[in-house]
């Protein structure tokens, strides 16, 4: 429990890099900035997409499907210590998982001690398991999902954390409609809040599971990916699309969340970053225009595919976790069951060994873990 804490609001600024911000709709453009930032192009008019898959190669872990671990959706994935744990959105509280799938635990429901109302977002460290709760509540775990104490409670909402170093930092995804700013790091007794939110968005909520990867923070209504340095969050990549990009998009009144998700639906300009990871020297991420593209940056090159891995479903949803050097994603039967009756597999042989597997409509969705430091 965090009492009597101290706050210092800061604005998105770096003690040796000046930036001059002009916040659109995102809040996030910057028009002016030092050799500190990196400046990624994509020419949406252009239309000039590689046509092969982003990676070639991935793995992939079926969830036992027995009655205590049915999924109707997966929303995160968190790997650690020879566990997977897997939060779904319809049913929001954990379950788990061994490494090749076997079903282990889940988090129970209710108001007693160590059971969850509503599960936001999860993290491992420590050989332990830490869920946020109703928002406010962060309650430690051992690693099969056996509640140990309540570690965190906050007045405050907010939809995602992170530990970084000796800092928590709670990213607010608009749950909390009374905050101007989106991340607030907390260290000690003292509250620090980072990245204002603007006043287009302040009225509308964006569901995002994965804000933090390996170093890099991102969200979806945002064109700049920022990387951690010394405890604060700085510019590191400011996406500029060349063509009709929905950060230009102008509004006289604050967007409602319905009016926002209203926009995801329309295919005529860019919109959503999404599944940000570091490349090499560089940065992955994807994002949606008339279809979900896949970007590798590294130096001045900038590649974007339209396809993320031969064999598998197009997808359309974000990656729901990542590993040191993977990034998760989710597919449900029935999407790989369609894709198994196109006739359309490669040969190769992860692909066969998927599909061989691939039978029933109802067992739970298939993880599957693409290498980003392939060869």
């Amino acid at each position: 429990m965090l009492c009597n804490i101290k706050t210092k609001d800061y604005p998105m600024k770096h003690t040796f890099v000046y930036l001059v911000v002009a916040f659109c709709l995102s809040g996030c453009t910057f028009r002016k900035s030092s050799d500190a930032v990196n400046r990624i192009i994509v020419n949406l008019e252009s239309g000039d997409f590689h046509k092969e898959a982003a990676f070639r190669s991935f793995r992939f872990v079926l969830l036992e499907s027995v009655p205590e671990s049915m999924l109707s959706d997966v929303s995160k994935v968190v790997t650690a210590n020879g566990r997977i744990y897997v939060l779904p959105m319809a049913d929001a509280r954990v379950f788990v998982f061994s490494a090749d799938g076997k079903y282990i635990n889940s988090l129970r429901r209710g108001e007693g001690p160590g059971e969850v109302h509503f599960v936001s977002d999860m993290e491992c460290r420590d050989n332990r398991l830490y869920v946020l709760d109703n928002y406010r509540t962060i309650r430690e775990y051992d690693l099969d999902g056996n509640y140990l104490r309540d570690v965190f409670r906050s007045e405050e909402p907010s939809f995602s954390f992170r530990h970084v170093g000796d800092a928590l930092w709670l990213f607010d995804s608009n749950v909390n409609k009374r905050s101007g700013y989106y991340l607030q790091v907390r260290s000690g007794d003292v509250k620090t809040n980072y990245l204002p939110k603007p006043d287009k968005l302040k009225n509308s909520v964006f569901l995002y599971y994965n804000f933090y990867n390996n170093n890099l923070m991102s969200w979806p209504v945002c064109d700049t990916i920022y990387r951690t340095d010394s405890g604060k969050p700085v510019p590191a990549y400011v996406i500029n699309f060349n063509g009709k990009s929905f950060f230009d998009l102008k509004s006289d009144e604050p967007l409602s969340t319905t009016e926002l998700g209203s926009l995801n639906q329309d295919k005529s300009y860019f919109r959503w970053i999404k599944d940000v990871a570091p490349y090499q020297s560089g940065v992955y991420f994807a994002f949606k225009y008339d279809r979900t593209y896949f970007v590798k940056h590294e130096g001045r090159k900038t590649a974007v595919y339209s396809k993320l891995v031969d064999g598998l479903p197009d997808t359309d949803v974000a990656a729901v976790g990542y590993t040191s050097h993977e990034m998760i994603y989710s597919f449900s039967m029935d999407e790989l069951l369609a894709y198994k009756e196109s006739g359309v597999l490669p040969d190769k042989k992860p692909v066969h060994s998927l599909y061989s597997q691939v039978k029933d409509e109802e067992d739970n969705p298939v993880l599957v873990f693409v290498d980003l430091n392939e060869k």
